[in-house]
């Protein structure tokens, strides 16, 4: 649905000579995204209201946009399925934050300990839709480093100083980057193995 209103936007965009007609797809792609995140935003804009969570809301948001423009991952084939993942995790760590349970807070602390670890080894990850140069890969790779680490300071100090949305924010985010990562890494073995799998079979 998101992808046709996007597509259709950007050939009324073309047929009125704003963009270019060769400049479609990427003007489309770059639509399906805007819509994806306005809807995705206003979402968790409207549960942050109604659960009294807006500063922990921001902050994840923050955070986790923030890790994840350097170190990629896993990306859904659709916008809609991509919706639904965003939502699904914000749910997933608001849900912690709201139980605020002492021995989840040490295993979040623990977990997130390893998510630099997974950006340093494995970021950033490609998609087919947005190929990267090696220029691009170590700029990336340094940038994602930055961040994790002091994300992970930031949330450190969180722990310390007793500051539970900041606390929870960011340990959710790095979390779900790091498997948003191993995610996409299993996904690209799969989809090796299948390649490596079907070219015996023709061969």
């Amino acid at each position: 649905m998101l992808k046709n209103l996007a597509e259709d936007l950007a050939v009324i965009l073309a047929a009125n000579e704003i963009i270019k007609f060769e400049d479609c797809d990427a003007y489309r792609y770059g639509l399906e995204l805007f819509f994806s995140k306005a809807i995705m935003y206003t979402i968790v804009l409207i549960i942050a209201l109604l659960t009294k969570t807006l500063p922990f809301s921001i902050l994840f948001i923050v955070s986790y946009s923030a890790i994840r423009k350097y170190s990629g991952g896993y990306h859904c084939k659709t916008a809609e399925m991509c919706l639904i993942v965003s939502v699904l995790i914000y749910l997933t760590a608001l849900f912690i934050y709201m139980i605020n349970i002492e021995s989840i807070a040490v295993f979040l602390m623990i977990i997130t300990l390893f998510s630099p670890l997974s950006v340093l080894f494995f970021s950033p990850v490609e998609t087919p839709n947005n190929p990267l140069t090696n220029e691009e890969k170590k700029k990336y790779h340094l940038n994602a480093m930055i961040t994790s680490i002091v994300l992970l300071m930031i949330s450190c100090i969180a722990l310390i100083l007793n500051i539970n949305s900041l606390f929870y924010a960011i340990t959710g985010s790095l979390t779900a980057d790091a498997v948003l990562i191993i995610l996409s890494l299993r996904r690209t073995e799969n989809n090796e193995k299948d390649s490596y799998e079907g070219s015996c079979g023709n061969g």
